[in-house]
């Protein structure tokens, strides 16, 4: 093997960062704190989603309407999303992502929750499509 340069063999250790003898010597990535805010509300909003959109045809149901009617409490939802997001942009461009974002965690968290409390099937399809626009503005802003 003359000519060719002799190559060390690599450690079997994992490489970890910010330790000398298997990293680069640089500090491990910190994830920041809005990240972790933004992940966490996330993951809150779809597991209520989970939960909550499922049920929802049923108990409508309990207001003797038909399965369409029924259907259209969880397309209310998504309409909304649709419409109002150009609108949530401009939102966001005008007062800001994070009092946008809040606000509408506070909408879903509410109108989420007034479905529950809903005695006529109109209360329940205004609840969702407040819900989605509430949604609306999470997401846009947290794009941005």
């Amino acid at each position: 093997m003359a000519g060719f340069p002799r190559v060390r063999k690599r450690s079997s250790a994992p490489l970890v960062p910010g330790d000398p003898r298997t990293g680069s010597g640089a500090p491990a990535p910190r994830t920041p704190r809005e990240i972790k805010v933004l992940i966490s509300a996330a993951f809150v909003i779809a597991i209520g989603f989970g939960l909550v959109a499922p049920v929802l045809p049923q108990f409508a149901l309990s207001f003797d309407v038909g399965v369409t009617a029924s259907a259209l409490i969880v397309s209310a939802f998504a309409f909304t999303r649709l419409i109002f997001a150009p609108a949530g942009g401009r939102l966001v461009e005008r007062v800001g992502e994070r009092p946008v974002y809040l606000v509408g965690l506070i909408i879903v968290a509410l109108s989420t929750a007034a479905c529950a409390f809903a005695a006529e099937y109109w209360q329940l399809l205004l609840f969702r499509a407040l819900g989605g626009i509430g949604s609306t503005m999470f997401t846009v802003s947290a794009m941005g």
